[in-house]
Order: C-alpha cells, then sequence, then structure tokens
C-alpha cells in the first residue's frame, strides 16, 4: 500500500509522530461556520447562534479561528463576533461547518535537539461520510457536494504552515478518539461501513490508522450513540472519549428497554476486558444520556463543551 506524504516517503508513525489527545494542552481551536438552510432548519440561523454561543465561550480559554464561507456566511460570523477578540473570522470556501469531520487530524511529536513540540496533519480522503459508495449502493448522503469540504481539510493545514500527510482513506475526524499515548477508539459500525473502505478490510484500516497515528492499539466498539446510525453510521466522539491517559468517558443509560443499553452494555464490556497501548486497565466513567444528547466532545485549555439541544 502506496503511502503519498509532503517531502518524504516515510509514514508519520516512522517519523516518530503521534496523534495526541483532545485534552492535551493546545494553541487554539479551528471552527467551521454552519450556512447551508438545506442541513440546517430555518436557514441555519438557530446553529449559527449556536455555533457563536460554543465559539464564545472557547475564546475565554483559548484563541479560535472560526472558518466561514466567502460572502454572506462570513458577512454574518464576524457580525456574531464583534464582541468576541479571541475570536477570528477567516474565510474559506467549505460546503458546512463540520470541521472535526472534514478537517485534519493533528499529530505532534517533540525535537530531539530543541524538545519544540513539532505539528503536522493528516488530510484524510473526505466523502462526507461514505457519499462516493453510498452513491453506488443506492443510500442516502449527507450533501450532493464535498469538494470544498475536502480541499479544506488541506487548506488548513498549509495556512498554518504545516507538513501535510495524505492518507489513502475515506475517513472523518469525528470516527476516531486518541488518548495520546498510542491508543484508539473507533467503532466497527462507522469504519467497517460497506461505504468506507471496504476494499482495505479490517487489518487494512487499523494499518493505515496505526501508520498515520502513530497508534499501537486500537479499541473497536460494535457500535455507536443509537440514533447516529443514518448517514454518518456511528461516530465515536458523541459516544466514548478520552480525558486523560487510562480514563474514558461513555454515553450510558441504566433503562434496558432503551436500545442504547444493549450498545453501551456492550461497549463497557471490551473496555472493562482490555488494556490500553501502556498495558492499563481503564477506568470507566458513565455519562447518562438524557435523549436527545448530541455530546459532540471538545476540550478547550480548561473547558469541556458538550452542546446539549439540537439546532
Amino acid at each position: 500500500m502506496g503511502y503519498p506524504s509532503a517531502g518524504t516517503n516515510a509514514t508519520p508513525k516512522e517519523l516518530g509522530y503521534t496523534m495526541p489527545g483532545e485534552f492535551e494542552k493546545h494553541a487554539g481551536c479551528w471552527m467551521g461556520w454552519p450556512y447551508d438552510g438545506n442541513l440546517w432548519r430555518e436557514n441555519a440561523k438557530p446553529a449559527q447562534a449556536q455555533y457563536a454561543a460554543i465559539a464564545k465561550a472557547i475564546s475565554e480559554f483559548e484563541p479560535l479561528t472560526m472558518f466561514a464561507h466567502p460572502g454572506e456566511p462570513a458577512e454574518v460570523a464576524r457580525e456574531y463576533f464583534e464582541d468576541a477578540p479571541n475570536v477570528t473570522v477567516v474565510e474559506l470556501e467549505i460546503e458546512d461547518g463540520w470541521t472535526r469531520d472534514w478537517g485534519p487530524s493533528c499529530v505532534a511529536k517533540d525535537d530531539p535537539v530543541t524538545g519544540k513540540r513539532i505539528v503536522a496533519g493528516v488530510h484524510w480522503d473526505y466523502d462526507c461520510y461514505g457519499g462516493l459508495l453510498k452513491r453506488k449502493l443506492g443510500l442516502p448522503t449527507m450533501m450532493p457536494s464535498w469538494d470544498k469540504d475536502y480541499a479544506a481539510g488541506r487548506a488548513l493545514l498549509e495556512m498554518n504552515g504545516l507538513e501535510v500527510f495524505e492518507a489513502p482513506i475515506h475517513l472523518e475526524g469525528g470516527s476516531i478518539h486518541s488518548d495520546g499515548e498510542g491508543t484508539l477508539m473507533c467503532t466497527e459500525e462507522c469504519l467497517l461501513h460497506p461505504s468506507r473502505n471496504p476494499h482495505l478490510g479490517k487489518e487494512g484500516i487499523e494499518k493505515v490508522l496505526k501508520d498515520y497515528l502513530g497508534l499501537e492499539k486500537i479499541i473497536w466498539f460494535w457500535r455507536g450513540i443509537m440514533g447516529d446510525d443514518g448517514v454518518v453510521n456511528g461516530h465515536v466522539d458523541n459516544f466514548c472519549c478520552f480525558v486523560r491517559p487510562g480514563v474514558v468517558l461513555l454515553a450510558w443509560t441504566d433503562d434496558k428497554d432503551d436500545p442504547q443499553y444493549e450498545v453501551s452494555m456492550n461497549a463497557y464490556e471490551r473496555l472493562s476486558n482490555t488494556t490500553d497501548a501502556k498495558g492499563r486497565k481503564l477506568e470507566i466513567i458513565k455519562l447518562p444520556r438524557p435523549p436527545p444528547l448530541f455530546r459532540t466532545f471538545n476540550e478547550a485549555n480548561g473547558l469541556a463543551v458538550s452542546p446539549l439541544n439540537r439546532p
């Protein structure tokens, strides 16, 4: 399997890179501005208000860059953030605001001489949740086009002067979660979905993830949040996440009549019977999931953001 990258044929893992944990201190946050009235109700106005509230909260703890499509979307975004000096609106052609999914995954290593942190980025072959094969399979797709989002993923790295590694795999950032020490979590429901990378199989997918994210171990869940199985196909980021190495938050319900119970219990058993890449048993914190709970997780420096409403 060929591994194209920027200026070298070596993989990120061979170069000493690994994917950090979201809880690690970082320079800032990237977000994308929603604007497509075909995706969001009321021409995205409620969604924009919620995105703005989240962005302002994060900006109290770290600088935030809001990428907004040129024209009216960018103008509206600037109006929202006139009173937020730590938010910078940058124009970038995007289809919509799911930066976590179409954006790159950062990898990092320490310079052996200076000790300075070196950051690079993995650009996934984003196709809007398996859109290419879903069309062939007659399955619904999220959007008619994702070319701008795909290109934006690379543009984010280039505008920040970061080395780009092109990963030969269809993937969204929300489908993976790292502990920063060589362990990654994902779901079979998503990564093994027939629309994603059927030519690779589970072993092939593991190899790409390990090579590009500097991993030693991958923990596979059966499924993700019930209701997330339509177009997205069960991302892990709103189901289970690392809060620090060796400790995870798991979406939970005690209601045995809730379809989520079987899924969460299955994940709990898998977590209880495995270790991380360092050989540690995992501490599992059950997080009650009152429906509907959209717990797409983001950690700023000192702040955890979890939107509970439905824009």
